[in-house]
């Protein structure tokens, strides 16, 4: 039977409100919930009931298990059960299946049981049109309807908590994109599909120039028909159907479809908790598009040649190609010929650990961008 104290519970509930302001505070307040309950593990998240797909914003379980609860999840039918409780409702396994058959799921023998949890407690929390939060917790022993009465008690206050989360959100990606905008960076963040979510009005102006990128049918896409599927390809990497800890993004450089010459340096990272931040996804990804070619900042060749090791000529060549010159172009400004520019390349490629040239200039832009 469990009874905490009045005061216990109320500093919870605070605990759980500074949380929605400081990621940094679900562990305490979730670590603090576990022990009141009994609990060994706790996982707080949404589910997107589109995909089945489901994000956690805290899960105190390691890696390994992490990914494993991800994995696992679509084959657990705790989701299924979760996605027909109403808002703000608690349940245990026991109110679904006999004991005997929860013991044979693969999510018991492989997830619960190698962590000594016994049972599941699941709170269904605030719900968006596609999305769900959800708090599941491993009781070390059979949860009681003691435990289900005290969810049942915090739920409401966690739902708003998860509401203020995506307030605060959308908030502060408001702030980062205004940011971008004073930087002179386009920012978009798209869903797995790459359909647009959110975009500040200086990528607005790239797309609508026809430079490099473009949106069509609500979807980002690269002008040049070479690069679409290696922007295609880079987004399903970052924002994957089941969250892996290892979607880390990547690098491209977008080349204007009429000269060929790049335009823009493109850095994609994840979103992984999208739909906490008041945006239609459970996960997405998002791209920061810096233009090339503009004048490089002060001290660029002397920075890259002490980073990588470069000779002064191979500092000189990356640096052209960085400011958005071809190779071609390079070669000429430079007054050597095609097969030294070539030499040249390949020993910067060699140092930078880089193979393509858009590789290259996507990676000395991304630690040392250009002037606005």
């Amino acid at each position: 039977m469990i009874t905490p104290k009045l005061d216990d519970v109320s500093r919870l509930v605070d605990s759980f409100y500074a949380a929605a302001f400081d990621d940094s505070l679900w562990r305490p307040a979730l670590d603090e919930l576990g022990r009141m309950l009994d609990a060994r593990t706790t996982a707080l998240g949404w589910q997107d009931f589109r995909t089945g797909s489901l994000h956690l914003i805290h899960g105190d379980c390691g890696v390994r298990y992490h990914e494993l609860f991800l994995e696992l999840s679509a084959t657990s039918p705790i989701q299924t059960w979760m996605r027909r409780q109403p808002v703000n409702n608690t349940f245990t396994e026991d109110q679904f299946i006999d004991r005997a058959e929860f013991e044979r799921l693969a999510f018991y023998g492989e997830w619960m049981e190698p962590q000594q949890t016994a049972s599941a407690l699941v709170t269904r929390l605030a719900a968006a049109p596609a999305t769900g939060g959800y708090l599941l917790l491993g009781g070390r022993r059979r949860f009681d309807e003691s435990a289900i009465a005290l969810m049942d008690l915090l739920a409401p206050a966690l739902s708003r908590v998860l509401e203020l989360r995506a307030r605060a959100g959308a908030i502060n990606l408001t702030r980062r994109a205004d940011t971008f905008d004073r930087l002179g960076l386009g920012l978009f963040i798209v869903n797995r599909d790459r359909r647009v979510l959110h975009s500040n009005r200086t990528a607005d102006h790239f797309a609508e120039s026809g430079m490099g990128i473009g949106i069509i049918g609500g979807r980002l896409t690269a002008k040049a028909e070479s690069e679409q599927l290696r922007l295609r390809q880079l987004i399903e990497n970052t924002a994957p159907q089941v969250m892996a800890t290892c979607a880390e993004g990547g690098d491209m450089v977008l080349s204007s479809p009429d000269t060929a010459g790049p335009v823009y340096a493109v850095s994609v990272r994840p979103v992984p908790d999208a739909a906490s931040y008041g945006l239609d996804a459970a996960r997405a990804a998002m791209i920061v598009l810096q233009p090339v070619g503009g004048n490089l900042r002060p001290g660029f060749e002397e920075s890259i040649r002490a980073m990588f090791g470069l000779s002064p000529r191979e500092a000189e060549l990356a640096a052209a190609l960085a400011g958005g010159r071809s190779l071609k172009q390079a070669a000429a400004y430079r007054q050597i010929s095609m097969a030294t520019a070539r030499t040249q390349l390949a020993a910067i490629f060699k140092k930078t650990n880089t193979t393509q040239q858009s590789q290259l200039v996507a990676l000395l832009l991304g630690i040392l961008p250009v002037a606005h």
